[in-house]
């Protein structure tokens, strides 16, 4: 259904931006109408030559919905209701007694009930009249599906009586069936944990890294620190331009950082780039992106590291990330410290990071801000302050105060990361603020103005 006020954007199939407008009009045949049913509608626009016959239409909000109060769209909510089950009934009389027996999935409910019968002068007790009211299950979770009865006397039962039998057997029927959802439930999520890596003793690791994240090839000199291990460099497609005649240090120092969002038309340029770094001797990739996955699977021997974005959470999708050919995982920057443990207790032998400094993109968008150009400060309605950057045709939203865990090192190091990881590459290694982090690290203590998202206060 396309009603006036609808909001539909089309979008090309080259993964370019797409358009959306606003239907102010519609007609059917030659008479202007409010509203169109599915398949009957025909858009006019006056984007000459922007869409072609391929590019994908979506209808992205309705202004009927919007037109709905808060009320209306709870009580349309509710009206859909939950789930029913299928329930198969049987019901017998026997010795002025109601026998009752019901089968929910594994469930199965057995009841007798004292009842008064009557001689029936007319209309006795039916197959289709207790069939009628036992077909009434109210607010319980159940749908009759299979009805039968055994051999049923020339007598009647009040109606009261029966409906009193049928609330008093679904209430100990739904009770039934909640417990034996919570049973099966539990029963899962013991053999879930029993599946996970054993827990391992809370203990320092042998040896852990220091991998700083620079703004850009021209400060490689940062790992001629002795306090830096490695460090991460963006990768960019400049790098096809570049001959590189490395020594072996700094080869084995630098890992390769790929940027976030890689379009389809960058791809085979993305792919060149990956092969001229391993060809000239570079084998460290960090991975921010599921599809980054994809560039390798001609090179098994390189060194694949997943990023914070891939969701390290548990130690179930830490070996989902294995799976795919990582190497080492980082832990969620937004977890908070009694998971980070239990995570990294239960890592087995796979390397485990955590970041401890970096400006964090709250959003990536190909959309830009109206009115707003890159570099400006933005205010919330709260209060809060953030940095809006544009750069190669994305903006990216960041929060003015940098994330910091440098406060929380002897925890990290107690718990037994691997190594962790400080990103100044928006300060830059050697401007005077990156060089302040780089000592607030050494110092292990935060500096002002700085969040550590829900490390200490958690998640829920």
């Amino acid at each position: 259904m396309l009603n006036l006020g609808d909001r539909i954007r089309i979008q090309p199939g080259s993964d370019k931006v797409g358009t959306a407008f606003t239907v102010k009009q519609l007609w059917a045949g030659r008479k202007p109408v409010k509203k169109l049913a599915a398949g009957a509608a025909c858009v006019s626009h006056t984007f000459k030559g922007r869409f072609k016959p391929g590019d994908a239409v979506f209808k992205v909000s309705s202004q009927k919905a919007f037109a709905m109060s808060d009320a209306a769209c709870r009580r349309r909510l509710q009206q859909v209701g939950a789930a029913r089950q299928p329930l198969t009934l049987n019901v017998a009389v026997d010795n002025q007694q109601l026998i009752v027996c019901a089968e929910v999935g594994q469930v199965c409910l057995n009841a007798s009930y004292d009842v008064d019968m009557f001689a029936a002068k007319q209309s006795p007790l039916s197959k289709e009249a207790l069939e009628q009211v036992f077909r009434q299950c109210g607010d319980a979770p159940f749908e009759l599906t299979t009805f039968t009865t055994g051999t049923l006397p020339d007598m009647i039962i009040p109606p009261k009586r029966l409906k009193e039998v049928r609330r008093d057997f679904y209430q100990h029927l739904q009770r039934d069936v909640e417990n034996a959802g919570k049973k099966h439930q539990d029963q899962r999520r013991k053999r879930a944990l029993a599946s996970l890596l054993p827990l391992q003793s809370e203990h320092p690791a042998a040896s852990q890294e220091v991998t700083v994240a620079i703004k850009d090839i021209r400060e490689m000199r940062a790992l001629d620190s002795h306090e830096i291990d490695r460090i991460l460099v963006p990768l960019t497609t400049a790098v096809l331009h570049r001959p590189w005649k490395v020594g072996q240090r700094q080869r084995r120092g630098v890992v390769w950082d790929l940027p976030f969002v890689i379009f389809d038309q960058e791809w085979t340029t993305y792919q060149k780039a990956v092969s001229h770094l391993i060809q000239s001797g570079f084998t460290q990739f960090r991975l921010t992106n599921l599809s980054h996955f994809e560039l390798f699977k001609k090179f098994p021997d390189v060194r694949l590291e997943a990023s914070y974005r891939l969701f390290c959470l548990n130690s179930e999708a830490m070996q989902a990330w294995q799976e795919l050919g990582a190497v080492s995982n980082e832990l969620y920057i937004e977890d908070d410290a009694d998971n980070m443990k239990q995570v990294v207790q239960r890592r087995g032998s796979h390397a485990l990071y955590a970041m401890v400094y970096g400006s964090i993109p709250l959003i990536t968008s190909r959309i830009r801000i109206p009115g707003l150009k890159g570099g400006q400060p933005l205010l919330s309605d709260r209060g809060d302050g953030y940095q809006v950057v544009s750069k190669a045709g994305l903006t990216v939203l960041r929060s003015d105060n940098d994330f910091s865990l440098c406060g929380a090192l002897p925890q990290l190091y107690e718990m037994g990361c691997s190594g962790f990881v400080v990103d100044i590459s928006h300060l830059g290694a050697f401007s005077p603020q990156g060089k302040k982090v780089l000592e607030s690290f050494r110092q292990r203590r935060d500096l002002p103005h700085t969040s550590p998202f829900n490390f200490v206060a958690g998640m829920e």
